[in-house]
């Protein structure tokens, strides 16, 4: 980390602390102004935490992100028609371009490529702040940290009423995920900000089909598909799910009975298309333990590979719900990545205690959409069966659990009133 950058990234995170306010009114200033004073501690420690404890810049993703991004802004000034032609995507083959060689790249070409590479979309994004941050990791950093706040600002207005908004911004703020791992130049900065917009331009597009919602919704729906696909493909058959429930007025109970019955109609259909969804969670999930032992991963946890078959997928699935919001237990062999995610797991299921509790005892009520808790779940799975890392395991689930502990936050809030 450089002084100038340092400064310059603070003077930036200044002037986003001058425009979110005048923005996001919805919210009270004294919890924006802390929430986004708590962000930029998270993105420096971040930053920090890549730069002085994981030093292996090739192996690092922010940095990896940044220094391809680094390398592709250059040629911008060498060949610009060669450079807009990467951005765009147009015919991208290593034989056109005399530039630049991809094989010098620490990202841009995955070891295990499935056909689907969301590298590119970082490296892009960071070629072109390049043009205005000077070169420095922590300008990038606070843009992304900046579009993560927004993405999280249009959540909380999602889900939740304006007399709940504040205290939910304060509580996601200051929890662990939230506060590191949806900071800087992650792509889970960027996932955040594309939920968050597709939320909330879905809900705003109910209420008046305005152009504007219009054009929100369909650059929301490319931006998931340029990071963790997987997010939106789950995302809006259940969201064209819980509209028909509800449209229909059928009581969860029922309406959860339906999901399971589309959940093996539609599996059955694209495996008519030859497309596997188990094939993929599979042959993703002997990549990733692959590619883990080849790098030495610190913080992996022993699982059994899956056989090609959807009863072999179906067994795992509650270690791997185990492995995504229980484990690792106390007993286990830990080290610091594996420690925190054991902090996290105490903290959640703390938090989902006292939810119970409200409802139960204090009979405080709050409705859900009647999508999330099948969403979250889906994603926890999917993760779980595939991450055989602790400390990527921490990072993978933040978008969910942020949108849980948003949901979870009026319960806690009632605490206050009931005690």
């Amino acid at each position: 980390m450089e002084w100038i950058g340092i400064v310059y990234a603070s003077i930036t995170a200044a002037l986003f602390g001058w425009w979110i306010p005048k923005t996001f009114k919805q919210f009270d200033r004294g919890a924006l102004l802390f929430a986004w004073g708590m962000k930029v501690v998270g993105t420096f420690a971040l930053v920090t935490l890549f730069t002085y404890h994981y030093t292996d810049r090739s192996t690092s993703d922010i940095h990896r992100f940044f220094d391809d991004g680094m390398r592709l802004n250059a040629v911008a000034f060498d060949a610009p028609l060669d450079f807009l032609q990467i951005l765009l995507g147009w015919n991208i083959d290593q034989e056109t371009f005399r530039t630049l060689n991809f094989e010098q790249f620490n990202a841009w070409i995955k070891p295990y490529d499935s056909g689907y590479n969301d590298n590119h979309v970082m490296i892009r994004l960071n070629a072109i702040m390049a043009f205005i941050s000077g070169g420095y990791i922590e300008v990038h950093s606070i843009w992304f940290s900046m579009l993560a706040f927004v993405g999280l600002l249009w959540l909380i207005a999602t889900f939740l009423p304006a007399h709940h908004r504040s205290f939910a911004l304060v509580l996601v703020t200051l929890y662990p995920s939230q506060l590191i791992w949806l900071s800087g130049g992650l792509k889970e900065s960027l996932l955040v900000f594309g939920l968050g917009m597709l939320l909330f331009g879905l809900t705003r597009l109910r209420e008046a089909r305005k152009a504007l919602w219009i054009g929100m919704v369909l650059v929301a729906c490319l931006l998931p598909t340029q990071v963790k696909v997987y997010f939106l493909l789950f995302l809006l058959p259940l969201l064209v799910w819980s509209i028909s429930m509800d449209g229909m007025k059928v009581r969860k109970p029922a309406s959860f009975g339906a999901l399971i019955a589309l959940l093996i109609a539609g599996t059955m259909v694209l495996e008519l298309f030859g497309i596997s969804p188990m094939e993929y969670t599979v042959r993703k999930q002997h990549e990733f333990i692959n590619h883990a032992s080849e790098i030495q991963a610190g913080s992996t946890f022993d699982v059994e590979k899956m056989a090609f078959s959807y009863t072999s997928l179906v067994a795992h699935l509650p270690q791997a719900f185990s492995s995504v919001l229980l484990r690792p237990w106390p007993w286990e062999d830990i080290d610091l990545p594996s420690l925190l995610l054991l902090a996290e797991n105490i903290l959640f299921w703390t938090l989902v205690a006292i939810a119970i509790r409200q409802y139960l005892i204090n009979e405080i009520r709050f409705e859900w959409p009647r999508w999330l808790i099948p969403y979250g779940l889906s994603i926890v799975l999917l993760i779980g069966l595939i991450t055989p890392v602790y400390g990527a395991l921490m990072r993978y689930r933040a978008p969910i659990l942020l949108l849980l502990i948003i949901a979870l936050s009026p319960y806690i809030r009632s605490l206050n009133k009931s005690t």
